[in-house]
């Protein structure tokens, strides 16, 4: 992709992202683009968009053009109309589908909102701590030179290994030297070092060296928008548990509960044979409290967009059946689940690596098979919409899913991903 479709991300720096959302609120309250056709329109988009790149080489740069950025502005100002438009139709009726509603729009655009508009204030470097001496000189991603506030010295490398052989623990210890004092920390896989609004983040070492490693490269990040960003998560979060208790007016059918059940157990034995192949003795990188809650949440939400995709499936084959009621079902709490397994992850990402979303090929994926059902559900709601398309809508978000699930370790972008780790 040539050059004219990228953008600067520093134009978007304070003060001008907080007039950009300013702005967006501002078109999302005075025009009228809070209807469902607006809103099915904006999610379609942003699925286009993401498959593009989630299809396109990583030196397309695709996530930071012109043409991805004008989607999610697009798609931030239609959510906001339509979360502005509820908040005034309320009028202080604040029932549980009202709340839920608000948290899940609401807390979606602050957090896309804060995670677009905040990454020009962001700064993300790489530095290289040596046992010889202190050092500030660090990379940035596109290769630039920048000098920090303070310094870096690794005094001592620790590599813990299984009996097996493979890693269990990398462990930094290093002297953060800002002029004023000196302060000492311990750096983990998991477990950054946070320093005066920095976080700091064991990176890589040398894997010949292992315990007597020279040096160990440190990722080291200042994020002013994150606790904003993790405001909206925490709402999006409250959301998909009320809707948890919103599906109580849908009736199951034994049908559903077996699919929904085999669907469980299916996917739970590839989880364990996936852990013992790929992650037994388990990676320093699975070692965290989110593991365990990000992969059951997952199971759970694979499990019940599994049984809506069959239920669609019958509904090819047998037409004289009606799935949609049963599929609501499915669909909508395999979507809650998927919601807090992803914001599970999210969370789990900025422990690991510094960031809550870097639109990882994973992470896209993921994404584009959230966003699918989200559709389904949107269009849903619409009268007159063909059966045809919502049985199309679902098979297509299940192919997506499965793109998540493993076909994305096939694509040449996984080469880049931080997820190589579960091959």
């Amino acid at each position: 992709m040539t050059d004219i479709f990228n953008i600067d991300p520093s134009i978007f720096a304070f003060p001008v992202n907080v007039l950009a959302g300013l702005v967006i609120l501002f078109i999302a309250w005075v025009a009228p683009l809070h209807t469902m056709k607006h809103s099915i329109i904006a999610t379609l988009l942003l699925i286009i968009a993401s498959i593009v790149l989630g299809l396109a080489p990583a030196s397309w740069h695709f996530a930071t053009s012109w043409v991805f950025i004008a989607v999610i502005l697009w798609f931030l100002i239609v959510l906001a109309s339509a979360t502005l438009k509820r908040l005034s139709a309320m009028r202080g009726n604040f029932n549980l589908s009202n709340l839920t509603f608000i948290l899940h729009h609401a807390g979606m655009w602050i957090a896309v909102a804060a995670g677009l508009l905040g990454r020009a204030d962001m700064q993300e470097v790489r530095l290289i701590a040596e046992r010889t001496d202190y050092s500030n000189s660090a990379i940035t991603a596109s290769y630039e030179a920048s000098t920090l506030p303070f310094s870096v010295k690794l005094d001592d490398f620790t590599v813990e290994r299984y009996p097996s052989g493979e890693p269990s623990l990398f462990r930094a210890c290093i002297s953060i030297d800002d002029s004023f004092e000196v302060t000492k920390g311990t750096i983990e896989v998991n477990k950054p070092l946070s320093y005066k609004g920095y976080q700091l983040y064991l990176s890589s070492y040398d894997s010949s060296g292992g315990s007597d490693s020279p040096y160990c490269i440190l990722q080291i990040v200042r994020q002013p928008w994150k606790w904003i960003l993790l405001a909206g998560i925490v709402m999006m979060l409250f959301g998909a548990v009320l809707s948890f208790f919103r599906s109580g007016k849908w009736k199951i059918s034994r049908l559903v509960l077996f699919i929904f059940l085999t669907g469980v157990a299916v996917y739970a034995v590839f989880i364990v044979i996936g852990m013992q192949l790929h992650s037994k003795p388990l990676a320093p990188a699975l070692q965290s409290a989110w593991f365990v809650p990000h992969i059951t949440m997952y199971m759970f939400s694979y499990a019940l967009l599994g049984c809506t995709f069959l239920l669609a499936v019958i509904s090819i084959f047998n037409r004289k059946s009606d799935m949609l009621s049963k599929m609501d079902f499915t669909a909508s709490l395999g979507v809650a689940f998927f919601t807090i397994g992803m914001l599970f992850g999210a969370v789990w990402a900025k422990q690991a690596w510094g960031n809550y979303w870097t639109w990882d090929p994973k992470e896209t994926w993921a994404a584009v098979a959230w966003l699918g059902f989200l559709l389904y559900i949107h269009l849903r709601k619409c009268s007159n919409i063909p059966k045809k398309l919502l049985i199309l809508t679902v098979v297509l978000s299940f192919m997506a899913l499965q793109m998540c699930w493993y076909g994305v370790n096939y694509l040449p972008s996984a080469k880049e991903s931080v997820h190589t780790y579960i091959k």
